[in-house]
């Protein structure tokens, strides 16, 4: 993954992290084990040697919290950077992190990625749990994980019982327009004894809060999501297992969630042009994982195809095209077409075919040996027009020019983790990888009258060239782990993560390609259960450099955005997560952060302006807390819970420095038997906290909130 923005921090983080276990927990006074898959096996959060969060599925859908703006920050030191058009970036300890979905990696080609769109921001229904890993995770999965890692992770079909769940819900937003509702339905089917089928489907209306009064539109930002998953698991013997998915997600919306700043503008609203703001974005995932164990070997093969694609368009007025869209470009015939606007609808798709093999090895109880090898290929496409147009009507005068190009990578990996247990007490683990990232480019298409501006001579449709690319990295991590007891784990984790450099269009005044970017990450690491399972809690210090830093700069002679390096920054901090138990019922959680960065921009970079600074957008102090109460009401079981997430001031670019917010979330719930309702409010006090935007970002006047106040009543029916 590359940078729009440059992400290095330093953070000291104290977090009392909400995870929630796949086992019920023995009473109602301790703690539920975690179980976490984060080493490509499952393991009890306490033996994992990474720091993660794990958060179930079922608690962001009993609350509304649906996409990664709404859930983001219930994970320490997890942030989102948002593209145009509402298209999310995820960074984790201020470097860019990737993503998976059942081990499938989910990533689009090269500076597709950054064309906006083509991210995965999924409805955590047909989910297991979520689990972000905090760290470099090159070593078991690849490049652009070096912040870390974001895992979306499915159930597995049930092969002995019918079971299923059903949800509605209703909403309000503050300014809102139309209610927001959701429905939700799962069922598991044992076909066999060895068979089982899961089905899981949903749709949800978010409600628009957003208003153009310019154009008299409310609520422009109304959108529609709706999708399902499918899985089928074949489990013949405790030896061998297939489980075949497939997940889909459509989204549809009339706008973005961004607000304008501007004179005569009220806190709900936005400017932009007529016709802007639609877009359509479609993601499907088919995958088949096969198990077999064979004595002292163990094979795991999983195969993944990915499809993802969008079209939307964005207000192209504040990019400099305009004077010469409306009145002509000097020099040449073209007059102009006499209009004001310059609407920018874009089209982009990927597609991507990954295979990955590994085999696990006992050598009896002394060591563990993992050797793997990785495939992959994606291709993508991107398209975008500048059409001059009608501010008010959103009529097209005609097409300024057309810009579309091509690109594909493919990649091999081989991988290898060994873990020798030198006592019962003390191991060591060793990892590495080596990878090759080969970037093929299809050229990039130019037509129109405003040719003239990106070097070319005539308006009919030329294609330049651009340069093929091989990129290759080795990666690493070393881990000396000691258990002080069967419930105290200390460890020592040395790291490494890379990105692959990108080839970039073939323009004059841009670079041919960027060059690979590392980050080496050193921590410290301590995880306890302690007070018979009533208090638990993960902590760690890390440093970690992060070297040649890729980042999206603008090139002043060719008009357009491209991939280079903007320097090296330095990372590092304290993690702190725990959990209590310090009565019947009651859970206490969360985190603390605090982040710390510094950065060296050479002055030729267009990011000079962060030199010595901290990242922008990413804040010194933010801090999670959360108290749930179960009690009995009668023949009903009671619920009730108040969850307070903090994020410091942090620098927003262009000297802006974005204030403090604190928003709290509460929630209410009787169950009874199979029905379940919960009340609840989130972000109860309307605070509006920036996430980003401002003259960092593409549109200078546009600035990214969190969701305002959103009251809601869910029903749950399970069976």
């Amino acid at each position: 993954m590359k940078l729009s923005s440059l992400p290095f921090s330093v953070s000291l983080l104290c977090g009392l992290t909400p995870v929630f276990a796949q086992t019920a927990p023995q009473d109602e006074t301790t703690l539920e084990e975690v179980i976490v898959t984060a080493q490509k096996a499952a393991q009890p959060l306490l033996d994992v040697p990474i720091p993660v969060t794990a958060i179930s599925a079922a608690t962001l859908v009993d609350n509304n919290e649906v996409d990664l703006q709404d859930f983001y920050s219930k994970f320490p030191s997890l942030s989102i950077d948002y593209a145009q058009q509402s298209a999310v970036n995820l960074v984790v300890r201020g470097l860019p992190a990737a993503i998976t979905l059942d081990d499938v990696p989910l990533s689009a080609t090269s500076y597709l990625e950054e064309a906006g769109g083509l991210s995965f921001d999924l409805d955590p229904s047909g989910l297991k749990q979520i689990e972000v890993l905090r760290g470099p995770q090159g070593t078991l999965y690849g490049a652009d994980s070096e912040g870390g890692l974001l895992r979306y992770v499915t159930a597995d079909p049930a092969t002995d019982a019918v079971s299923g769940r059903l949800d509605a819900g209703l909403s309000t937003i503050a300014n809102g327009s139309q209610p927001g509702w959701d429905i939700r339905g799962s069922v598991n089917l044992p076909l066999s004894g060895t068979a089982g089928l899961l089905i899981d489907g949903f749709a949800r209306q978010d409600p628009g809060y957003i208003d153009n009064p310019i154009l008299g539109i409310n609520g422009l930002n109304l959108s529609h999501t709706y999708g399902s998953h499918v899985a089928f698991l074949w489990a013949p013997s405790s030896a061998l297992s297939v489980k075949l998915a497939a997940f889909l997600q459509v989204g549809r919306g009339g706008g973005t969630n961004d607000y304008d700043i501007a004179p005569g503008l009220g806190e709900y609203d936005q400017n932009y042009i007529a016709g802007v703001g639609p877009f359509y974005r479609l993601s499907q995932l088919y995958s088949g994982t096969v198990k077999y164990d064979f004595g002292p070997f163990e094979l795991t093969s999983v195969t993944g195809y990915v499809w993802t694609g969008f079209h939307d368009s964005f207000d192209g007025t504040t990019s400099g095209f305009v004077p010469y869209s409306e009145f002509g470009i000097p020099g040449t015939s073209f007059t102009g077409f006499g209009e004001a606007g310059l609407l920018t609808p874009e089209d982009a798709h990927a597609s991507q075919l990954s295979q990955e093999v590994r085999l696990l090895s006992h050598v009896g109880s002394f060591m563990d040996v993992l050797l793997g090898g990785f495939y992959n290929y994606a291709y993508g496409a991107f398209g975008e027009n500048l059409e001059a147009s009608n501010p008010q009507t959103g009529v097209v005068a005609g097409s300024f020019d057309f810009i579309g190009f091509g690109s594909a990578i493919r990649d091999y990996a081989a991988f290898t983790n060994i873990t020798t247990h030198l006592t019962k007490s003390f191991q060591v683990e060793v990892g590495g990888r080596y990878e090759w990232d080969h970037f093929y480019s299809y050229g990039t298409s130019f037509s129109g009258p405003g040719n003239p501006l990106f070097g070319i001579a005539t308006p009919a449709t030329t294609v330049e060239p651009s340069p093929n690319g091989l990129s290759q990295k080795a990666t690493w991590l070393v881990s000396p782990q000691y258990k002080l007891t069967p419930n105290t784990n200390l460890y020592v984790r040395v790291a490494t993560g890379y990105a692959p450099g990108t080839p970039n269009p073939a323009v004059a005044g841009v670079p041919a390609e960027s060059q690979p970017d590392t980050v080496t990450d050193y921590e410290l690491g301590a995880k306890a259960d302690v007070l018979d399972h009533r208090l638990s809690f993960d902590t760690s210090v890390y440093y970690a450099e992060h070297t040649n830093i890729q980042a999206g700069l603008y090139s002043q002679q060719a008009n357009i955005y491209y991939f280079g390096n903007a320097g090296s920054a330095t990372v590092g901090g304290v993690e702190l997560s725990t959990q209590v138990r310090p009565a019947t019922g009651l859970t206490v959680s969360g985190w603390l952060t605090w982040d710390e960065s510094k950065a060296s921009i050479p002055p030729t970079s267009s990011l000079y302006s962060s030199n010595g600074q901290s990242l922008p957008f990413f804040p010194k102090w933010s801090g999670n807390l959360s108290i749930d109460q179960q009690f009995p009401v009668g023949s009903f079981e009671g619920s009730a819970g108040v969850a307070i997430a903090y994020t410091g001031a942090r620098g927003g670019g262009g000297g802006l420095v974005f204030p403090s917010y604190a928003k709290t979330d509460l929630h209410v719930g009787l169950q009874r038997g199979v029905w379940t309702a919960r009340l609840y409010a989130d972000n109860v006090a309307n605070k509006r906290g920036i996430i980003n935007g401002g003259p960092a970002t593409l549109i200078p006047d546009s600035f990214y909130y969190i969701t305002p106040r959103v009251i809601g009543l869910q029903f749950t029916r399970t069976f």
